[in-house]
């Protein structure tokens, strides 16, 4: 049985994650951004400076806004969600077995099958199990009793989440 009370940085830190970007994501972004410059360059044959400023631009606007994504937004809505979620700061105690996930709180208990899970993702910090592309939940590291509960964890997740590559394509 694993008993928390998920912190604000616990929030923050599974809102990091869900944000990281995955392979796929990445990928995406680099077929972009080439088709951008192609498109750039084809529109713009006789004028390769301007068309180089064009896209050099872009991609640097665009990593500005990425970055400013991250750090200020995504952790500033996180801790505005926590703040207004009372369900997310009461005490949860979870347990599984070969088939589910149980969860008990003082308002509510609930069962998670495990077939109900579409993928997880971890880091430093905290387990993220997805029951969709947009609804996790989060299990702070810190929770386990020691690095080989971590380990237990980490290997029934492997196990029993059908599509469980932490790198899922969200």
């Amino acid at each position: 049985m694993l008993q928390f009370e998920l912190t604000a940085e616990d929030y923050v830190a599974g809102n990091f994650l869900h944000a990281s970007w995955t392979r796929a994501r990445w990928l995406r972004a680099l077929l972009m951004a080439a088709a951008f410059a192609a498109f750039v360059l084809w529109r713009m044959p006789h004028e390769p400076e301007r068309a180089f400023l064009s896209v050099a631009g872009y991609l640097a606007g665009l990593a500005l806004l990425l970055i400013v994504y991250r750090h200020v937004f995504v952790p500033w809505r996180a801790r505005r969600v926590f703040a207004q979620t009372k369900a997310l700061q009461r005490p949860y105690s979870w347990s599984w077995d070969d088939d589910q996930l149980r969860y008990k709180t003082d308002l509510a208990t609930g069962i998670v099958p495990w077939s109900n899970l579409s993928s997880w993702r971890e880091n430093d910090t905290v387990f993220a199990l997805y029951a969709s592309s947009v609804a996790f939940f989060l299990f702070p590291k810190r929770s386990f009793s020691d690095e080989a509960a971590v380990d237990a964890f980490r290997a029934a997740l492997r196990t029993k989440i059908a599509a469980s590559a932490p790198e899922a394509a969200f």
